[in-house]
């Protein structure tokens, strides 16, 4: 990878992690490894991925991918990326994915159109608790 620093920042992710008990809504019982990726860094006001966020919970056949991106908020070590994306293929879901450097945790949390989750790896904490699911990747948020 190469990266050509701004002061605006970097959020990059990836590897995989974990799926706690709980976070898919579908089936809560059911875990395991979910492989994900994710890069995206503001060029000028923009924030621009060279790698759109993906996530695979093959346990669950269950995939994302984004669509478009809304936001990306950076500080003291901590993103937070917000935008839309598909499940499987289909639909238009949001999302919104918070990841700390400082931990190397994140947390995914996808919605559809009436806010209902689909899948969360905090469920019942609110959008602005810190992440805290380790990763088994790197988590680069400056």
């Amino acid at each position: 990878s190469v990266y050509d620093p701004t002061p605006q920042g970097l959020f990059s992710a990836g590897s995989k992690y974990t799926s706690p008990v709980g976070a898919y809504t579908q089936n809560p019982s059911l875990t395991g490894n979910v492989v994900f990726g994710l890069s995206y860094k503001y060029q000028g006001t923009v924030p621009v991925g060279n790698r759109q966020f993906t996530l695979d919970f093959k346990a669950a056949d269950f995939t994302f991918d984004a669509t478009t991106i809304s936001s990306l908020v950076i500080a003291n070590g901590t993103a937070t990326l917000r935008g839309t994306g598909a499940i499987n293929g289909a639909g238009n879901y949001k999302f919104l994915v918070t990841g700390s450097e400082t931990t190397g945790t994140i947390r995914v949390q996808i919605t559809d159109s009436d806010n209902i989750f689909i899948y969360d790896t905090q469920p019942g904490q609110a959008d602005t608790a810190s992440p805290t699911t380790p990763v088994t990747g790197n988590v680069l948020a400056h």
